[in-house]
């Protein structure tokens, strides 16, 4: 059996999926995607899975899952929110004790 590692996520890809409206048209859904690699199982020869001919040693597989709507609107209110700091008409900034800049916005970079 092939072990999965699961590295790097891209979240809220906006897609058009088949809906469930009444229309029967498609909507537009929000995933978040996990990219992952499986290690293949190459027999003494180095041929996958017992097969003749040669291949390769890995493969890549993408994982969607579809973001819920409670989950959607958490993130547009996240979203919304760190638009306001981001975009203030005051320049604004955050240090850390020793006075190293972690954050500033767009006003304070200008």
């Amino acid at each position: 059996e092939e072990e999965v590692k699961r590295s790097g996520r891209i979240r809220n890809v906006q897609m058009l999926a088949l809906g469930t409206n009444d229309a029967g048209l498609p909507v537009r859904k929000y995933f978040d995607w996990t990219i992952g690699s499986v290690q293949l199982n190459n027999d003494t020869n180095g041929n996958p899975n017992g097969h003749a001919e040669s291949g390769p040693d890995s493969a890549v597989i993408l994982y969607g899952d579809m973001v819920n709507d409670v989950e959607s609107t958490n993130r547009a209110r996240d979203a919304e929110l760190i638009d306001f700091f981001q975009n203030a008409p005051i320049a604004m900034h955050w240090l850390n004790g020793n006075g190293t800049v972690l954050w500033a916005n767009q006003t304070e970079l200008n």
